[in-house]
């Protein structure tokens, strides 16, 4: 089982982890959102390449089945 140690780092992790200090779920739900709104101008996944050739992830290979 565990040994004096082990229990002992528990706890102070324990602790540790009790002292953080902690967002409202509706808080950080805001400030991600507006993080999103602010930045989608620049979004590929929302407004795409304005070329094909610029977007890095295309894929490079070309499967030719016969």
């Amino acid at each position: 089982m565990n040994d004096l140690g082990t229990l002992k780092i528990q706890v102070e992790q324990l602790r540790n982890e009790s002292r953080i200090k902690r967002e409202k779920l509706s808080v950080t739900l805001l400030d991600m959102k507006n993080f999103i709104v602010q930045h989608q101008d620049s979004d590929h996944l929302l407004k795409g390449f304005k070329k094909k050739e610029h977007n890095p992830f295309k894929s490079k290979e070309v499967c030719n089945l016969v």
